[in-house]
Formats: C-alpha cells, structure tokens, sequence
C-alpha cells in the first residue's frame, strides 16, 4: 500500500508540474506599461496602444485563442507586431487567421522577425507570410517608415526587416523622413539601438528575447538571444539607452524549449504620459 501511495504521490506532483507549466506557457497577461515622453503624449493621449511580439505560431491551439479573444476584449485603436509570426511554413495559414482576427476594425503595423525569413535549414515562404498579412489589412514595413496624422500631431513610425539577419535597413527606412518630427522604430530585436544613430527616436519597440523564456529566482533570465554584437542585455520591459526608451515585449509563443518558466506571454498596453 506504501509503495502505491508513494506512486500516487509522484503522479500527483508530476500532473501539478505539468499544469504548472503549461499555465505559464500559455496563459497570457496583459501589461500596463507607462511610457513618459513628451513628445508622443499629445498625439497617443486617449488612445489604446498595444504591442505584441514572437507569436510563433505552428497551429491553431488555445493559447492563440487566447490572444485573439484579449485583444479584443482591449478594443485597441492601434497594434504594433514587432516579427516572427511563424516557427515554420506550416504555421502561415494559422497565423493568418489569428491576425486577420486581430486586425478587424483595428489599425495593425508589423515588422519581421528572423522566423519569418528562410534560414539555413529553416524553410519559410516569406512572400506568402507578408502578402497574407497585407491581405488581411496590416501594414508590413520592410525598411520603410509611415507618417500617422491625428488632428493637428502627427508621429512617424518607421519598421525595419529582421535586424538578427541583418536584413535591416536604418538609411533607407528614414531616407525620406524630414529632419524634425516624433518618432518610433519597430525592429524585431531590441539590439538594434546599439546599431543605429538613435536621434530624434523617441520610443523603440522590439521582442525577440523571449523575457528569457525561463527564468530563475534570483537568477533571472537562462539564456536570451543576442544580435548585432552587443555587450548590452536587453531582456524584457522598459529601458531608457541615450535618450531613448526601448521596450522589450516577452512576445507570446515559445521557441527551442516548449515552455516558459516564471515568463509568461504577453500583451503590453501603453499609457502614455507626460515626463
């Protein structure tokens, strides 16, 4: 009877670690972050601004659900994806669906992450992913910038390609932007300020790392992937580098290791707010 007990015991702890994990991985949270910069307040000042990251979609499961069911219950006026949609070619048509939900009567700008190009054993039809998604209404910049226009304020949001593969283009994106203006930079991984000249960019949004993906008490984050070189650790949340804010989105899905550990997905609401 012991020995049954001591059994039971294992498969009860083993089914609660199970559950454990599977909640961190896949229930998502949505995170209020306030961003102080003069000179974004004015022109987001009432608006719903959300930010999501690293969807790597493969099907069409509940965690994906999930996300399409909060961002609509957030009703947000505007959404920036910041790269890797997918984990492999099989994941287009799934993840097309979910952000053909997440864009109805919303205003959705994406870039590309390193997923979302082929890599060498990794086979992604790039052309599809992006044609696909400008089907569904979003804008896709590749190494291109936007002017958004609201009464009198105006911001320049401009969308670089996967910095991890170096496809981005700082130079070409900015080319015909005038010398004055407010400014945002979408680029997949948060490295990117350490490689370009961060003047007049007043707020950098990438994902990339994960948060970590697992991360340890006292420890924090196991591993993060780096690009660009850096020295720097750009891990998850809000950093101020020069005079820029970056923040680092933890994204939603998983890569390498199918689990999160004390990181859970995300969501990022901003509020902006004056300094």
């Amino acid at each position: 009877m012991k020995r049954i007990a001591n059994i039971l015991l294992i498969l009860i702890i083993a089914l609660e670690l199970l559950l454990f994990f599977y909640w961190q991985s896949n229930k998502i949270v949505i995170h209020i972050e306030a961003i102080k910069v003069n000179q974004l307040s004015d022109f987001f000042d009432s608006l719903k601004v959300v930010q999501i990251s690293d969807l790597h979609i493969k099907r069409l499961g509940n965690r994906e659900r999930e996300l399409v069911s909060l961002i609509q219950k957030l009703d947000s006026h505007l959404i920036f994806i910041t790269g890797d949609f997918v984990s492999n070619n099989q994941g287009i048509d799934p993840a097309l669906k979910v952000v053909e939900r997440i864009a109805q009567g919303r205003k959705v700008i994406a870039v590309l992450g390193n997923n979302d190009h082929e890599f060498r054993s990794q086979k992604i039809d790039t052309e599809k992913l992006v044609q696909g998604l400008e089907k569904t209404g979003i804008l896709v910049l590749l190494n291109q910038s936007i002017k958004l226009k609201r009464g009198a304020d105006s911001v320049f949001v401009i969308g670089l390609d996967d910095n991890y593969l170096w496809k981005d283009d700082f130079f070409k994106a900015t080319a015909d932007l005038p010398s004055k203006g407010e400014r945002i930079l979408l680029a997949h991984s948060p490295d990117i300020v350490t490689k370009v000249k961060l003047v007049n960019i007043d707020l950098v949004l990438s994902g990339h790392t994960h948060g970590g993906q697992i991360r340890l008490p006292m420890i924090g984050a196991v591993y993060t992937n780096r690009s660009c070189n850096s020295v720097f650790k750009f891990i998850s949340g809000l950093y101020q580098y020069q005079n820029t804010k970056l923040y680092v989105n933890r994204g939603i899905g998983v890569s390498f290791f199918p689990v999160r550990f004390l990181c859970r997905p995300e969501i990022t609401l901003f509020k902006f707010e004056k300094e």
